[in-house]
């Protein structure tokens, strides 16, 4: 037995298989390189150096390594650069191996004084959100589909002589990968583009949502041109929002659904005729005036909205917020960007819970108070803040909001667009 751990011993720290694993490494990169040319740094990653062979090669060096090194035991000084040169080998493939196994690799921006809780990861993520148990759940599925998707491997890339790379890939006819969520959830992956570009047209549809394609042209101020042109289209029951030209003009879209919006729409409230905190304006009737409230006099208790057999409750309200861990917090005492959360409830039981911001009033979000799922069947609620008027028309990034009428009419407001510059639009 001891013979034979010699044996073992001597073939580990030889030089003839320091000589065959470097080769085989020089192998390995060349390969790698040139699948990356072809595919990508993040197919070749997986594909090729996160690949047991690559593993098990590099395995196979820290061993050599190491073993080169006991073999010299006892060292002599003039051995030291022979041992730093060995150690540092170790050292580098030790790193290697802790960040392949537990490295994070992201991204965040960062402003002054600001803080994060969350990166951007620089790995594709699948995030699905499912109701359960009453809550709702979210997971967060690796996207990693790159042997699953018709990817040559890594035998087929040394075997390029034989077989040539495909320069395309496609994901195999028939092919489904399962992945259970828990609680009885289950996703199938059916297909996967690993690079892929969005062509999104638009068609006339008498049943559809309103899209609109914006044209703007000018210049800023600083005399740098402007040219662009963008479509918004409503695909949500509560509308959308674009930026142009880089953010400098917001854009939002939307379907009134009722006549006592378009009204408001066009006749806004005058910011000295609204209370300190705002005011909520309740549109139950299509065609009648809107129900108004304080939001301070329904700060934390449950008040009737006139006699409509509806009451409402506002469980928060934020000068500033910001989201963290899927929660509104307040960010600021400041009313820059206005939101309250609150809670509408029926005569017949039914109860919503709305987040309104007054930044973009009619851009509310309405879900069902007891199962947390989207609602379309809320009354419409709108929220205005006597600041937030004040800094759309004193603010320097232009704001255009269009709406389209039951009647299928579009009506424009445009604020603040002249501090942007001379520009022209249709």
């Amino acid at each position: 037995m001891m013979k034979l751990a010699d044996r073992i011993f001597e073939f580990c720290a030889s030089l003839k298989l320091a000589i065959v694993l470097i080769l085989s490494l020089a192998l390995f990169l060349a390969g790698g390189t040139i699948y990356e040319a072809r595919y990508g740094a993040a197919a070749a990653q997986s594909v090729v150096y996160s690949s047991t062979a690559f593993l098990t090669l590099m395995s196979f060096l820290a061993i050599n390594v190491l073993a080169a090194a006991l073999s010299r035991f006892p060292w002599k000084r003039k051995q030291t650069g022979f041992l730093i040169t060995h150690l540092g080998i170790e050292v580098l493939l030790a790193g290697c191996l802790i960040s392949y196994r537990a490295a994070v690799d992201g991204r965040i921006a960062l402003h002054p004084n600001d803080t994060a809780t969350s990166i951007d990861l620089n790995t594709e993520q699948l995030s699905i959100s499912l109701p359960t148990s009453g809550q709702r759940r979210t997971w967060s599925i690796p996207v990693d589909l790159w042997s699953e998707a018709g990817f040559p491997s890594i035998w087929r890339l040394f075997g390029g002589a034989i077989e040539p790379l495909p320069k395309e890939t496609d994901w195999p006819a028939g092919r489904t990968v399962g992945m259970e969520l828990g609680d009885g959830a289950r996703i199938e992956v059916l297909d996967w583009l690993a690079a892929a570009k969005l062509d999104r047209r638009f068609v006339s549809d008498s049943a559809g949502r309103p899209a609109v394609e914006i044209h703007l042209a000018g210049s800023t101020p600083m005399g740098m041109p402007v040219n662009e042109q963008q479509w918004i289209y409503s695909d949500a029951a509560n509308g959308s929002s674009i930026e142009l030209f880089g953010g400098v003009i917001e854009a939002s879209l939307w379907q009134a659904r009722s006549d006592g919006e378009a009204a408001q729409f066009l006749h806004p409230p005058v910011a000295d005729q609204l209370p300190k905190m705002g005011r909520i304006d309740c549109l139950f009737d299509p065609s009648g005036t809107p129900s108004s409230i304080d939001v301070a006099a329904a700060m934390e208790k449950e008040i009737p909205v006139g006699a409509s057999g509806y009451r409402v409750k506002v469980d928060e309200y934020f000068p500033q917020a910001q989201v963290k861990d899927d929660h509104l917090v307040r960010a600021g005492d400041d009313p820059i960007d206005p939101i309250v959360q609150l809670h509408l409830s029926s005569s017949s039981g039914q109860s919503w819970e709305y987040i309104l911001s007054a930044r973009d009033p009619y851009l509310s979000t309405c879900s069902d108070a007891r199962t947390g799922a989207p609602a379309t069947n809320g009354p419409l609620l709108v929220y205005q803040h006597p600041q937030a008027i004040v800094t759309h028309k004193q603010g320097e990034r232009g704001r255009l909001q269009l709406l389209q009428t039951r009647d299928r009419k579009l009506l424009a407001l445009k604020q603040a667009l002249r501090k942007i510059g001379p520009m022209e639009g249709t």
